[in-house]
């Protein structure tokens, strides 16, 4: 049992809820209070405009227009000219340059009217193109003042009437604010008058409740002391008859021992019960479990023995691309992108100039053309008297290289290459070949070449060139066989990190038609900056990277 609290404690406890309900019907009086002063200010006057906005009409005179000042007349021009509200960028720089003085409304007028959207809209101002142009003038270093002041002292008679009228209405303005400021402060006096009457019915609640709070602090205590003298007495009373009422519980507590001792057996047996028969469910489920573990085992064994009498099926015969409709694809495709014969022949000529050398050192050496395709080099090389051999594993290329006389061989440019002596060759070229290449493949190509060249010969690799931004996104993807682009750096490295030496990249324009975008002039605005950009549009499609093998 809890130890019962002192009258005061109990005295102090209700003077705590009283002040707390208090509190709290206060702040209610006052948030009806503040919602009813906020409700009657809603109710006060407000200012409108003295003009109202102009209806939507196909055409205005420009004087309907210039009746407005400021904001209004902003708001109203976008309106009327443009059929849609002002922009916050627009509204605020024309409300600035009005009242700075930059423009008139005559300006802002016709700026909207003839602005891209005002011409579509088509609205008509009688009377604007005259007054817009004159005041187009006046900006004019010499011109403009002195039209500003013609047209100002034409004007001067139409700007009294202006005047007067701006003034009239000022003057209307300024009275119909005042009425308003006079019926705003009446009743805001009398919302205070009513805040003030509130306060005080408040203020005489708050005290009917705190006299009805110490009441019932008189009450309570009175209560709480009756309680202390009931208890009081029947302590004594009890502490009297102490001795026997001892001996009735002691019997009482001995009866309630045997009880408990006999449901505590009772619980024991059937616990033992329980356990007993826990054990023999136990021992008959690990039983059926073994068996239908050794049902399993002989079902597995089964499957096993049909498995293996089972013959093993047929491998499903794997299926090939067809080789020559590929490469007859391949072929049509090089006809549809790459360009006529005589183009291409255009285009390598210019390497003629880089094997004279080679041949010299190789005397009767061979220029090998890894990947010839339709033989265009291989036919150069012979028109120009030197000894050509062509390699390519498309049997259509191969077989129209054959049908203008050219020697090709047919097969894996790595493994005919493989079969070559070492040193045999003045010359080896790949044209548009190594971009068809692995980054390995293309070291194989570089080590090989190497090798079969002799002394002082001549390696030529062309290749689309990825620092043109149009190559590197779009026009390199157009060959479905390409790999990845190569830059020319990364080719510069990996030839001389092979062994040869004397290498240097060439970039190629020779017969490409290719729309080259021209730079922007020094003085234009951002021309360092797009013109950084255009270079990137401007380089080369092509380019070659030309080395020897060390003499």
């Amino acid at each position: 049992m809890s130890e019962a609290s002192t009258p005061e404690e109990e005295a102090a406890r209700v003077i705590r809820r009283v002040q707390r309900e208090l509190s709290r019907r206060a702040a209610a009086a006052t948030s009806a209070a503040v919602g009813v002063a906020g409700a009657e200010a809603t109710a006060l006057p407000r200012w409108r405009p003295g003009r109202s906005a102009l209806p939507e009409k196909s055409a205005y005179a420009l004087q309907e227009l210039l009746q407005y000042d400021d904001e209004q007349f902003v708001e109203v021009a976008y309106q009327t000219i443009l059929r849609r509200p002002a922009d916050e960028t627009g509204f605020q720089h024309y409300c600035h340059q009005l009242r700075a003085g930059g423009v008139s409304k005559v300006e802002v007028l016709g700026n909207l009217r003839w602005s891209e959207e005002g011409m579509q809209r088509g609205v008509h101002v009688d009377g604007l193109l005259l007054p817009y142009k004159v005041q187009q003038w006046r900006h004019r270093r010499w011109l403009g003042p002195v039209l500003e002041w013609a047209y100002t002292l034409a004007r001067l008679p139409r700007l009294a009437r202006q005047q007067a009228i701006s003034s009239t209405y000022g003057v209307h303005e300024t009275r119909r604010i005042g009425q308003l400021l006079n019926q705003v402060v009446d009743g805001v006096g009398t919302q205070a008058d009513a805040i003030a009457h509130r306060l005080s019915e408040m203020s005489a609640e708050l005290h009917a409740l705190e006299g009805r709070a110490l009441a019932l602090s008189n009450e309570q205590t009175g209560r709480i002391d009756k309680i202390d003298e009931r208890l009081t007495v029947e302590f004594e009373h009890e502490s009297g008859a102490a001795p026997a009422s001892r001996v009735t519980l002691g019997a009482r507590v001995g009866v309630l021992e045997e009880r408990i001792r006999e449901i505590a057996s009772g619980i024991e047996v059937r616990l033992a019960a329980l356990e007993q028969a826990s054990s023999g469910t136990h021992q008959r489920a690990e039983e059926r479990l073994d068996a239908l573990e050794g049902a399993c085992t002989l079902l597995a064994e089964r499957i096993s023995e049909l498995a293996a009498s089972i013959p093993p099926a047929a491998p499903l015969p794997k299926a090939e691309p067809d080789k020559r409709n590929l490469d007859a694809l391949y072929a049509a495709f090089e006809e549809a992108f790459r360009g006529s014969n005589e183009l291409v022949r255009t285009r390598v000529r210019p390497y003629l100039a880089d094997v004279a050398g080679a041949v010299v050192a190789g005397q009767d050496a061979p220029i090998v053309d890894i990947g010839c395709g339709r033989g265009e080099w291989l036919e150069v090389l012979r028109d120009a008297g030197y000894r050509a051999r062509g390699i390519d594993s498309n049997q259509v290329f191969v077989q129209a290289c054959r049908a203008k006389g050219l020697d090709v061989t047919e097969g894996d440019a790595f493994e005919v290459l493989k079969q070559m002596p070492d040193s045999s060759v003045a010359g080896v070229t790949s044209i548009h070949l190594i971009e068809h290449l692995g980054f390995e493949s293309l070291i194989d190509f570089l080590d090989e070449s190497h090798r079969i060249l002799r002394p002082g010969g001549i390696l030529i690799m062309e290749t689309p060139n990825p620092e043109n931004v149009l190559v590197g996104s779009n026009w390199f993807y157009m060959d479905p066989t390409h790999r990845n682009p190569l830059p020319p750096g990364l080719m510069f490295w990996l030839t001389r990190s092979r062994g040869f030496t004397d290498v240097r990249v060439e970039r190629l324009s020779e017969a490409r038609d290719v729309p080259i975008p021209a730079l922007l002039q020094e003085d234009a605005a951002g021309a360092a900056s797009l013109n950084m950009v255009l270079e990137h549009f401007r380089a080369p499609v092509d380019y070659a990277v030309i080395a020897r093998r060390s003499a």
